[in-house]
């Protein structure tokens, strides 16, 4: 009977008990105002990125009840969590957007047709070989503008990892332009 028990009594099951109920009971509770939320800060047309949107934050709830203190209620809580994760996410699209501005060119006659320039296009084509994560921590780093907290906040590392990351991952990548003959 999850359902009679209050929200504190459910985190408290969760993280004392690890009881995996107590918290699928949460989200079913408050999955509903949270996408409200959510689609409150992104807009109604991203109806599906709010979608994993609100799976993150139930994900960064479960990953961090421990840090949970009860100085406000869960719900509020979560709605904290959910709404700083959809501002981080309309940030990034914003960025995503205006690099796609930048690459994109009018021609005659309305049509957009995106013209990657010769060295864009090997980074690219180079960065496939750098693996993951640190792969995308370049793209946030250097594509989006995201700083190293910023990564390590959206993988949920140390921003010492994210560093090592970035560092290992610009080494990698000078490697396989060197090794293409693209550095300049």
């Amino acid at each position: 009977m999850e359902e009679l028990r209050s929200d504190d009594e459910l985190v408290e099951a969760h993280r004392g008990d690890g009881d995996p109920a107590a918290f699928e009971t949460l989200v079913l509770r408050h999955r509903e105002a949270a996408l409200r939320v959510v689609l409150a800060t992104l807009g109604p047309e991203d109806r599906a990125d709010a979608e994993d949107v609100v799976q993150q934050a139930f994900l960064r709830a479960h990953d961090r009840i421990g840090s949970f203190r009860g100085t406000a209620s869960f719900r509020t809580w979560l709605h904290r969590i959910a709404r700083n994760l959809a501002l981080d996410h309309g940030r990034v699209q914003r960025r995503r957007r205006r690099l796609l501005e930048r690459e994109t060119e009018r021609v005659p006659g309305d049509a957009e047709v995106a013209l990657p320039d010769e060295r864009t296009s090997g980074v690219r084509q180079a960065l496939l070989e750098v693996p993951e994560p640190q792969r995308t921590a370049l793209r946030l780093h250097y594509w989006l503008g995201l700083s190293v907290a910023e990564i390590a906040e959206s993988f949920g590392v140390r921003e010492g990892t994210a560093k090592s990351w970035l560092h290992r991952g610009r080494a990698r990548l000078l490697h396989v332009m060197t090794r293409r003959g693209k550095t300049s």
